[in-house]
């Protein structure tokens, strides 16, 4: 009796139902059949995953593959000395690979190697620090090699651990401490704040950590008895009378050319220049001539006399008139406003309406309102009084006429009635009619008595203080009595 033949069929390359086909090489895989008996090994056929790629399928289905990237990339890390790690293996999460660096470094990097500098002194500093002395990594890369170092400008190192000892020659530091005729010496390298400056003509006089007195120039050098700024802040000259040691307090300040006076000791001179007495400027132009500062040369200024305005240092000023000075009761007689459109232009002064857009040049303007308007209404007008103005906001409705405060003057409008209370401070910045103090004041102080529209021309200039002294509607005249007042340059100072 003859054996049954056994039958083979590779379902990986033969045609059939159960055969792979195309299933493994569409996917890029290998197909392999490891049990090719026709009879009992249909279906056993899987695809492997092409290297470097890694995976075997189910029978008869496509293999998931994936691909630790460092079995390619691993030689990069380890050529650096770092651990290559794939943190994601899937075929579709390429690139992702890193290279770890070794304890302590903790950095890494996607694709390359790692920067590893590792600053050793992050965990050894406070060995530095405890000896009072800085720690110091050369090389981030290399452990082992931090060092203790003393203090700047202090020298000594230590390997790993704090230096013995730290040395010094503090004359290198402070050595420029010491002037001319002296020299710095330090008795002790190891020891701080002993250095000392030693006169040249006598090494008995010294000074720790200071220059000696071999000689004082009180106007220049620094101490207790010395001028310091005193005479520069004054504008004046510093002179030591005697610059021996022995001899203090007799320096003395002397007032610069062209002032005079007699030389002061230890203090600042009160030297007297008004550069208004050489005056040839201001008074031609029949300008004002100001010296503001005394001890300052060149800031003269001539300043236009009121009601004029206008100023200029070192130069005769070009000043400006607003007409409305004189003319402004011509309009305000009217309830209305004066207003000078150029300060060049004589003659174009102008009477504006409160509560219309009519005006009139050098004259008052017409401001009867229209008939159809309730302030028509010679009654309704008389009401608001010759410092308000009727207005009607709308000349198609009845009983909305308003008794309104005339400009400069604000306040709230009365209802069919005159307005409680109008404000008019002729000290305001925003008051910009003739009759308000605008800049006239300077650098004194504005007051106005009685702010109201019915009480004008009654503002005031105050002296700034220690000056004093006061005008009514004009600039005043300020004195100073320098023996009784309280100032820099006052006697009450000192002097």
């Amino acid at each position: 009796m003859q054996a049954a033949a056994v039958c083979e069929l590779d379902e990986c390359t033969a045609q059939c139902a159960t055969c792979a086909g195309w299933t493994c090489s569409d996917a890029g895989q290998e197909c392999r059949d490891a049990d090719k008996d026709a009879v009992t090994g249909l279906n056993t056929w899987v695809c492997v995953c092409a290297a470097p790629r890694v995976g075997v399928s189910a029978p008869t289905k496509v293999a998931v593959c994936t691909l630790d990237e460092c079995l390619s990339h691993a030689g990069t890390c380890t050529a650096a000395g770092q651990t290559c790690f794939d943190p994601d293996i899937a075929v579709a999460a390429l690139g992702d690979w890193e290279c770890r660096c070794a304890p302590p470094a903790a950095q890494s990097a996607t694709g390359q190697a790692a920067d590893c500098s590792h600053d050793e002194c992050g965990p050894n500093g406070a060995t530095c620090a405890a000896a009072g002395q800085d720690c110091v990594d050369g090389d981030h890369r290399t452990l082992g090699d931090w060092t203790c170092q003393c203090h700047s400008p202090w020298d000594g190192v230590g390997k790993q651990a704090p230096a013995s000892m730290c040395t010094h020659d503090e004359c290198e530091s402070f050595g420029a401490v010491c002037p001319d005729g002296q020299d710095c010496a330090d008795g002790s390298h190891e020891d701080a704040g002993d250095w000392a400056c030693v006169c040249k003509n006598d090494a008995a006089v010294n000074a720790t950590g200071a220059p000696a007195l071999c000689e004082v120039d009180e106007c220049a050098d620094a101490c207790a008895t010395c001028a310091g700024s005193t005479c520069d802040d004054a504008g004046q000259t510093c002179t030591d009378m005697d610059t021996k040691a022995a001899s203090l307090r007799d320096w003395v300040c002397a007032c610069p050319p062209p002032t005079s006076a007699v030389p002061a000791v230890t203090s600042a001179q009160h030297c007297f220049y008004d550069e208004c007495d050489d005056d040839a400027v201001c008074g031609a132009a029949g300008q004002e001539c100001v010296d503001g500062n005394w001890n300052v040369n060149g800031d003269w200024a001539c300043r236009c006399r009121h009601p004029e305005t206008g100023n200029a240092t070192g130069a005769a000023a070009a000043c400006a008139l607003d007409e409305c000075y004189y003319h402004s009761a011509t309009c305000s007689d009217e309830a209305q406003q004066c207003f000078d459109p150029s300060d060049s232009t004589e003659g174009d002064w102008e009477c504006h309406c409160p509560a219309l857009a009519a005006h009139a040049v050098a004259e008052p303007a017409d401001c009867t309102p229209p008939p159809e308007s309730e302030c028509g209404n010679a009654t309704n007008a008389a009401v608001c009084g010759s410092h308000q103005t009727c207005e009607d906001p709308d000349w198609t409705s009845s009983d909305d006429w308003i008794c309104a405060c005339v400009a400069p003057a604000w306040g709230t409008p009365g209802q069919q009635g005159p307005a409680p209370h109008c404000i008019l401070d002729e000290c305001d910045a925003q008051c910009a009619a003739s009759h308000c103090a605008g800049a006239t004041c300077g650098t004194g102080r504005c007051v106005d008595p009685a702010p109201v529209p019915e009480s004008t021309k009654d503002w005031r200039c105050v002296c700034a203080a220690p000056a004093v002294g006061e005008a009514v509607a004009a600039p005043a005249n300020c004195t100073l009595d320098e023996c009784t007042a309280v100032c820099a340059h006052c006697a009450s100072n000192g002097t």
